[in-house]
């Protein structure tokens, strides 16, 4: 019978592929690894940061940049690797809670990661080299969290609306594929038809359900891995910059799974190659890289702006949208190629296992098991009444307010809070801002209601239903200590966010 194995547990620091006092290829080919993905994702996203108005927000964002840059030119260096993984999670705590569902996921790696380095500097394995112990840490408890984020993304969607093809995100995410593909290329290279809705949808969940279950088992985990890297290299295909961003994690976190001697031969090669001779005797080729790129791209857009005859800061922030998306996704498909590159050549050669997976977690080690366990309980939040976000219900039409659940069999009668059933209709509203007068049956949270009455100014006037009750007008100077002026406490603000309650009359639409 097949047995879920530790990739790593055959790896040492004397082992062939690593250098005399070095870390091992795993911690090294993971370090490198989840340096491409924080780089790309700051590529990819650049549009929110990139911005000069913002001193604070612009500067922590490059400050992640510069520290992932850095991991680059030397993946080796404990210390590069956990300042990237410190700044990037800080980064995404102080934009909690409005942050996507794979942010939320990637935050708690680095958090992790962090942890346990932390725990191998208080307490370092005699013997060891200091992060091959704080890898042996952080390694199994994020192949755990991996699967159990397929595990959700999976129960998620069993629900009836999703296997509504009407409404289906996996088929409304195959069609704008289609869109996006035929726009981009003027060729039908994804084709489209409404015969094709079960087989999308159903197709895009079996894949989901298949990879963790084929990971998780030594015989089958080079189909796992290979079924991943297409799968999600083909919903890349899609205009959400979001989706290419949770593929390059997902490229990462398959290394996690790859046997130790198929690391030890990458390393050894790129050591051996041309190119990676030349980055090791010169290590400030990468940043001189980045550079040139940085600048031919800032001459791309004056050259654009020049012809567009709008040589002015609007003009060329606008020109810059046209250009740096393009560079972003051809980093990211330069990178997929290689990582498929990288594993057909490793899929060609034997993959040996040693142990059993249960050995890697050693005294040191148990109490990182309970990261994975509040994923797992994390992805209950929507199901207990709690927040709706974050619970790695991404594209899957769930649907869990105002005492209705819409999955096959997690009914809404597990209720612990009442959060999303405790119902807003803003019916008038004299300012443009977050919360808008409804269309007629949609509805909020009261949690977000206040969230965002608590921000407005004091001219702002609301008149809003709060469930079966009065309509109510309100306003700071009339009526200032009406309970919607009071936000919910600052932790759950914090960790918590709820979407918009759908129509009770129509299916739940596609939304992440």
């Amino acid at each position: 019978m097949a047995q879920a194995t530790d990739p790593d547990q055959h790896i040492h620091a004397s082992s062939p592929g690593t250098t005399v006092g070095g870390p091992s290829a795993g911690f090294v080919v993971f370090s490198a690894c989840w340096a491409v993905y924080t780089l790309v994702h700051q590529l990819l996203t650049y549009a929110p940061w990139f911005r000069f108005d913002d001193p604070a927000e612009l500067s922590i964002n490059l400050l992640v940049s510069f520290s992932a840059i850095a991991v680059l030119m030397n993946p080796a260096s404990l210390k590069r690797f956990v300042l990237m993984c410190a700044l990037a999670f800080g980064l995404k705590f102080m934009h909690m809670p409005f942050v996507a569902n794979h942010l939320f996921f990637t935050m708690l790696v680095n958090l992790v990661i962090v942890l346990a380095i932390g725990t191998r500097w208080i307490w370092p394995a005699v013997g060891r080299h200091p992060a091959d112990a704080a890898y042996d840490t952080f390694a199994p408890t994020l192949r755990a969290s991996l699967i159990v984020l397929y595990f959700w993304v999976v129960v998620h969607k069993l629900n009836w609306d999703y296997l509504n093809p009407v409404v289906s995100c996996g088929f409304e995410l195959y069609v704008t594929m289609g869109e996006v593909t035929k726009a981009r290329t003027g060729l039908g290279l994804v084709p489209v038809a409404d015969w094709m809705a079960y087989p999308c949808l159903l197709g895009a969940l079996a894949i989901e359900a298949m990879i963790p279950l084929l990971i998780w088992f030594r015989r089958t985990r080079k189909a796992a891995i290979a079924l991943g890297l297409l799968f999600h290299l083909m919903l890349t295909l899609h205009s959400n910059e979001y989706i290419a961003s949770f593929s390059c994690v997902l490229y990462a976190m398959y290394t996690l799974f790859l046997p130790g001697d198929i690391r030890e031969n990458w390393v050894g090669a790129w050591k051996q190659s041309g190119l990676g001779r030349r980055l090791i005797s010169q290590p400030l080729l990468v940043p001189a890289i980045t550079v040139v790129v940085f600048v031919v791209c800032c001459a791309a857009v004056v050259v654009l702006s020049l012809i567009h005859g709008r040589l002015h800061r609007d003009g060329l922030i606008e020109d810059l949208h046209l250009v740096f998306p393009f560079v972003a996704m051809l980093v990211f498909y330069l990178w997929a190629l290689i990582c498929i590159a990288l594993f057909i050549r490793g899929v060609s050669r034997p993959w040996h296992w040693e142990g059993r997976a249960m050995k890697a977690y050693r005294p040191a080690q148990i109490a990182f098991i309970a990261f994975p366990l509040l994923l797992l309980l994390n992805g209950l939040s929507p199901y207990l009444g709690l927040k709706t976000h974050h619970a790695m219900a991404m594209f899957s039409n769930l649907r869990t307010e105002a005492g209705i659940s819409n999955h096959l069999f997690l009914p809404s009668s597990i209720r612990l809070a009442n959060w999303q059933d405790d119902e807003v209709v803003v019916l008038a509203s004299n300012h443009d801002w977050s919360i808008k007068p409804n269309e007629p049956g949609q509805r909020y949270t009261w949690f977000e209601f206040t969230r965002a009455m608590s921000q407005v100014s004091d001219g702002v006037e609301v008149t809003y239903q709060r469930g079966d009750s009065l309509p109510v007008t309100v306003s700071r100077a009339a009526t200032p200590d009406d309970p919607a002026f009071t936000p919910p406490a600052y932790v759950l603000r914090k960790l918590f966010l709820l979407k918009e309650i759908p129509r009770d009359d129509e299916p739940c639409p596609c939304r992440h």
